[in-house]
């Protein structure tokens, strides 16, 4: 053997495999930290307090910046004393509206208003007056078959706009259609029948 070669010791090995799981072991900590302090933040944020009154500036909204400001415009700030808290249009009203009359039901455009007190407006519109006389029927036909969370179908008139009702998920609902749009309306818990009054009035 020649006096320049020299033998790696075998504790050397050892010391330096050491090292480099210790430093793997620490990066694994420290990544697995990182990840649950970030879902105690998510689990432990505070919920956004609902708004008092609501203005066209601050209602919490969906739509993209092409939505025309005139469909707002047209969305009620307050119905039966309840105020607006947010908004969904566009694309994500027609997901929330199918997730409620079922996909392939002919909805092509609205809104979903949340109002206080768990208020609930749905406006669908549709491609013409048939296609929302049958999306009615459609709805009827399930509630009186009991296919799902509502029940309790009652036909009703109320100043000359005829409509279904409905019970279920806690609350009152109604239905109706007006032209070429289906309104479905979850009661807010307190001040029912101001809130119907004002939302038959919603679509002219």
């Amino acid at each position: 053997m020649n006096g320049g070669d020299v033998i790696p010791s075998a504790n050397g090995d050892r010391s330096s495999d050491g090292s480099r799981r210790k430093v793997i072991l620490l990066a694994q900590a420290f990544f697995a930290l990182v990840i649950v302090v970030a879902l105690i933040r998510s689990l432990y944020a505070p919920a956004p307090p609902e708004m008092p009154s609501v203005s066209t500036e601050n209602v919490a909204t969906s739509t993209s910046a092409s939505t025309k400001s005139s469909q707002l415009a047209d969305i009620p700030r307050k119905i039966g004393g309840q105020s607006l808290l947010n908004v969904l249009t566009g694309q994500e009203a027609i997901d929330d509206m199918s997730e409620l009359h079922g996909q392939g039901v002919g909805i092509v455009g609205g809104w979903v208003g949340h109002y206080q007190a768990r208020g609930t407006v749905w406006v669908g519109e549709t491609t013409d007056d048939q296609v929302a006389v049958g999306l009615m029927r459609a709805m009827a036909s399930r509630i009186s078959v009991a296919n799902g969370p509502f029940r309790d179908l009652r036909n009703k008139e109320i100043d000359g706009q005829k409509l279904y009702s409905a019970t279920g998920l806690g609350q009152n609902h109604y239905f109706y259609q007006k032209g070429n749009k289906v309104i479905w309306l979850a009661m807010p818990v307190a001040n029912e029948d101001a809130f119907l009054r004002d939302a038959l009035n919603i679509i002219n």
